[in-house]
């Protein structure tokens, strides 16, 4: 890895673009779903609404408890539609009972109602199917011994025990007899003939094992704040409590109108770094290197004397080599001039694995959300299938420790903007709780806001308001949109699809033999050149000792000499010259993060990605809207 973020795999400077996606905790959705019911003789489609309370966690299955409109409470696992299991078997498994689970919700009356038509449901249900028994091995057994925790890991523990033996197992084999008579066999509520397969226990029981499913600790920071739950961050397992704040969860939304989660907001959805990526390999890594030890150790008649015949670092190479390699997150970096490369760095992508699918996303997923205020830019997207799936992360865009994107805000009090209070970052969860007011607004001398009413952001929404209601404002004018964009001089009177194209297109400029900087800027040039990892930067303050076409040397202050190497003709990625020319002299003084040498794009240590041009602009008869023709010699003759 270099001092620039980037990797350099097989001599290439690669870039692992964060991805994001959905957080983990407790989300509570609508769905509008389609039933055929037949009336008079005549088939027909009603659509009906079902809450649902998904769980979603870090590693392991989803689970997903809906109440539909006739007010039946079914639990679904890894959005097996096909199979729902009733909430009696899901709280059995759970080792508990719908007694305790009503003596620990608030809405325990409307419970009580939603699981009593849920149980008369199922004995309908029940009542019209063949009910039939099973044998084990030749042995009668029991629905309680069959959905009983010690039967199923006794099971598992038979499983693992062949296993080791390198016997071949098939499964518990269950043999179906005639029913009983209704006088020997007592209906057992919730519980469905066809949910007696072990393998339907043992895909429950996953829900409660630590090494088969795993909230996170942001999943249960997030559960916790929500419902103001105080459970250890440790605590990263499903708990009674979870299903008892999710019930409720399901009742307010159903009944009480309470609002669903947005599944498109920032508040919901987080980003996934490098360094989570590289964790999840490495686990993969570890797991391949676990079944090769346990294959060596059950396999091999030699006795192994040294750890070394057991381990091998092959395996974990392999997995982060494929990685960096291979994945679609790990891509070769941008390097046509300094501006791609910073913005290839600042990319947020949907894509990729875990991630969305470009052909089957819905349009909500790409629009434009309100929580990407200085968060997201909402112009820089490429144009055509992945529009609205690869982003850009805003001018003053910040990631936090647990992936989620913050944004800068400045204390207001009574229309007076607080500059003695220090600036504070805020991501969209927090950020809903205030009204925050953008920075295109007047202030006199003494930082009032001279508007009566201004427009504020409240939760998602946009309201008119006094200014005395402002809680916050944003600290620039240029912090919505990313750095690409905020380089085009006027953009607040573009047209937002060609401020598209624009910031696009900059990134697409050949560095020239000899670079010029715009006469109309916008001031980000030399912050932007600075920022790209393109230009030299000297560390240390001090002296210039040397100075050659390929390297340049500082006395610092503490009498010790630093030399700085420059690129000289060097191929980029995109076939490009990478080409570093100092542009200081020796016995100049420099300071600590001064600019000592250009690289390509650049002049002066300021971005200089084309030539000014005097240009004569005329319309012929409306037709040259959003087109144009540039002729010029100078650009031809003067390259």
């Amino acid at each position: 890895m270099t001092d620039k973020g980037t990797y350099i795999i097989n001599g290439c400077e690669r870039v692992v673009v964060d991805q994001i996606v959905r957080g983990t905790g407790i989300f509570f959705t609508r769905e509008k779903r389609k039933r055929e019911e037949q009336i008079n003789g005549e088939i027909l489609q009603n659509s009906h609404e079902v809450c649902l309370g998904t769980i979603i966690p870090k590693a392991g299955p989803w689970v997903t408890l809906e109440l539909d409109e006739r007010n039946i409470l079914r639990c679904q696992v890894d959005e097996d539609k096909e199979n729902n299991v009733s909430i009696y078997r899901f709280l059995r498994v759970m080792n508990t009972s719908s007694a305790e689970v009503l003596g620990n919700v608030k809405h325990n009356f409307l419970l009580d109602k939603i699981i009593n038509k849920t149980e008369k449901d199922i004995h309908n249900t029940s009542k019209k199917e063949n009910m039939t028994v099973f044998q084990l091995n030749n042995n009668e057994i029991s629905i309680s011994k069959l959905l009983s925790k010690e039967f199923v890991l006794c099971q598992l523990a038979q499983v693992e025990q062949r296993e080791n033996k390198s016997e071949s197992y098939t499964g518990i084999e269950l043999e179906e007899k005639p029913a009983y008579p209704s006088s020997e066999r007592m209906y057992e509520p919730g519980v469905n003939d066809d949910e007696f397969i072990s393998d339907k226990i043992i895909q429950l029981r996953q829900l409660f094992l630590p090494h088969l499913f795993d909230l996170g600790e942001i999943g249960r920071k997030k559960i916790n704040r929500k419902f103001n739950l105080k459970l250890p961050l440790n605590s990263r397992m499903l708990t009674f409590q979870d299903i008892c704040v999710l019930l409720d969860g399901l009742i307010d939304i159903k009944f009480f109108d309470l609002p669903i989660d947005d599944i498109d907001s920032l508040k919901n959805r987080r980003l996934r770094g490098v360094g989570e990526w590289l964790q999840m390999q490495f686990h993969i890594g570890l797991t391949k290197l676990e079944l090769e030890i346990h294959g060596k150790l059950t396999a091999s008649p030699i006795v192994i004397s040294y750890p070394k015949m057991l381990f091998s670092s092959k395996i974990l190479n392999s997995v982060l080599k494929e990685f960096f390699a291979s994945s679609q997150l790990s891509q070769f970096m941008d390097q046509i001039n300094p501006l791609s490369a910073l913005i290839h760095k600042r990319r947020v992508s949907s894509l990729g694995p875990g991630g969305l699918s470009r052909d089957r996303v819905i349009f909500s997923a790409r629009d434009i959300h309100p929580s990407h205020y200085g968060r997201l830019c909402p112009l820089e997207t490429p144009e055509g299938k992945n529009a609205g799936l690869v982003l850009s992360l805003a001018s003053y865009a910040r990631v936090n420790s647990d992936g989620f994107i913050e944004t800068p805000y400045r204390y207001v009090k009574n229309g007076q903007i607080e500059l003695d209070k220090p600036i504070v970052y805020l991501t969209a969860e927090e950020e809903s709780k205030f009204k925050v007011l953008s920075a295109d607004v007047s202030i006199d001398k003494n930082n009032n806001i001279l508007d009566d009413i201004v427009t504020l952001k409240f939760n998602d929404t946009f309201i008119d308001s006094p200014v005395d209601e402002t809680d916050l404002i944003a600290i620039s004018t240029i912090q919505p949109i990313s750095p690409a964009t905020a380089l085009i001089p006027f953009i607040e009177h573009n047209d937002a699809n060609r401020a598209l194209m624009g910031s696009n297109m900059q990134r697409q400029a050949v560095p020239l033999l000899k670079p010029s900087v715009p006469y109309v800027g916008t001031g980000l040039e030399a912050r932007l050149a600075s920022n790209s990892g393109s230009l030299v930067i000297s560390y240390t303050t001090g002296l210039i000792t040397r100075v050659e076409s390929n390297r340049i040397s500082i006395l610092g202050s503490d009498n010790i000499e630093v030399t700085y190497y420059l690129q000289k003709y060097q191929r980029s990625n995109q076939e490009t010259c990478i080409n570093q020319k100092p542009i200081v002299w020796v016995g100049e003084r420099v300071k600590a993060g001064q600019v000592i040498a250009d690289g390509p794009g650049s002049l002066n240590g300021e971005l200089a990605l084309g030539q000014n041009l005097s240009l004569a602009y005329t319309s012929w008869e409306g037709y040259n809207f959003e087109d144009a023709i540039i002729i010029n010699e100078r650009l031809v003759y003067q390259d």
